[in-house]
């Protein structure tokens, strides 16, 4: 009996055991995939909250404004904006905001830029409290663009006086630059240059500005190189005191302060005394012959002229008589001021050859004082050559040396290649 109790025991004992391992497995199972369920269902609620906030939040948006015309007829250009709201501190333009559609980052003072913002919108900024209008009033952070203007030849755009400046050298004339030197050829002749320096122009030594043009000083010894021309030497007084003691066959010699004389029938010819039958040696000097004047055919310095129903050759003159050739078209095209072929002045070919024809040259609109000649290698070519000569020795072979010097500018100063033989001599030079 006592065994069978002992027996009824046990098996009650393990079977609450066996039940006791079965809900405690139940138990572990139903709250593991409790957790589970409710970290899942945590995870959507957060994300639903993510979403929920960027919907809700208009600000995060931006706006895209069509272009329209103010009422004073200027046209805006369509822009992106940030979204509308009350709050100033996300617009584009706020200080320190980044603006994704044109690079820039909006600078400025925050403090100032919240006054003004409060002052349009009606709102107290300063004081402790703020106090809005109903109706919000937006900030909209537009940008258009500021196209640079576009600038003639020879110039550009200076932002900071938002104007056009011409290059250094280089004048504004009737809405253009054009170089300084022929802007002063234009306006005052051809006897005049331009100083990079003051930036005007000035008439050329030996000319002076009257009525409106470089005109030649009546009493002046011009120099057109850093050469002076010499001054002639006046009759001295021991000269007419010499003739009246030994007659006209005598001279004063200012070195040794004596007369130099010849006895009664002789002839005194520079230091020598001849018979009368014995010729008067002649100086054979380059130029010596006097050129014709432009005033003796109606014409005045500078005019371009030409004897077209013969010639095609064009040259210009100048005061002095003397005249120059245009080798071709694209030469005289450099010297726009003249006014190109219309204001060629056709002129018959014995006027023409009145002037004498001159070769040398010298680029006065960089001031240099070089002279070269030009050598001519074909129909409309040439070549230059420096003149390596002194100016004391270019006189003593032609007294009219500087007088027929032109002045080129740049253009064709750079057009003709230069040879590397120099001319010594003024007898190096070809005629034409």
């Amino acid at each position: 009996m006592l065994t069978n109790f002992t027996q009824s025991i046990s098996l009650y004992i393990s079977r609450q055991a066996v039940f006791a391992i079965k809900l405690n497995s139940w138990y572990n199972e139903t709250i593991m995939k409790y957790v589970i369920e409710t970290r899942i269902l945590a995870i959507f609620i957060i994300l639903g909250a993510i979403a929920l906030f960027f919907i809700a939040t208009p600000s995060n948006a931006d706006v895209y404004v069509n272009g329209y015309y103010r009422s004073n007829g200027t046209y805006v250009q369509g822009h992106y904006r940030s979204s509308p709201d009350s709050s100033p501190y996300n617009n584009y333009s706020y200080p320190g905001n980044y603006n994704p559609y044109t690079g820039v980052t909006a600078g400025g003072n925050p403090d100032t830029y919240l006054q003004n913002y409060y002052d349009n919108s009606g709102s107290s900024y300063y004081g402790g409290t703020s106090t809005y209008d109903s109706t919000p009033t937006y900030n909209y952070n537009t940008w258009t663009p500021t196209p640079t203007p576009s600038c003639p030849f020879m110039s550009s755009y200076d932002s900071t006086s938002g104007s056009c400046k011409c290059y250094s050298g280089y004048v504004a004339d009737g809405g253009s630059c054009v170089s300084g030197l022929t802007y002063c050829w234009g306006k005052y002749g051809m006897n005049s240059s331009y100083s990079s320096l003051d930036k005007s122009c000035e008439c050329d030594y030996g000319y002076e500005l009257k009525y409106g043009t470089c005109t030649r000083k009546e009493t002046s010894t011009f120099n057109y190189s850093s050469y002076v021309l010499p001054t002639p030497t006046p009759t001295y007084n021991g000269s007419a005191s010499c003739q009246q003691k030994y007659g006209t066959e005598s001279r004063y010699d200012s070195t040794t302060g004596n007369c130099v004389y010849c006895e009664s029938g002789l002839r005194l010819i520079g230091d020598k005394c001849y018979p009368p039958t014995t010729p008067t040696p002649q100086p054979q000097v380059l130029g010596s012959t006097s050129p014709a004047k432009p005033s003796d055919f109606g014409l005045t310095e500078g005019d371009v002229i030409g004897a077209q129903a013969n010639d095609p050759d064009i040259f210009i003159v100048s005061d002095y008589g003397y005249k120059r050739l245009f080798l071709n078209e694209a030469i005289f095209g450099f010297y726009g001021h003249l006014g190109g072929f219309s204001k060629v002045k056709n002129i018959t070919a014995t006027t023409r050859d009145s002037f004498k024809t001159s070769g040398l040259f010298k680029n006065c609109e960089t001031n240099d004082p070089t002279i070269y000649a030009i050598e001519i290698t074909g129909n409309d070519s040439g070549m230059l050559h420096k003149l390596n000569i002194s100016g004391n020795d270019a006189l003593s072979q032609d007294p009219d040396f500087f007088k027929k010097v032109f002045c080129i500018n740049n253009n064709e100063f750079a057009w003709y290649p230069q040879s590397n033989a120099d001319y010594t001599s003024l007898s190096q030079i070809p005629n034409y």
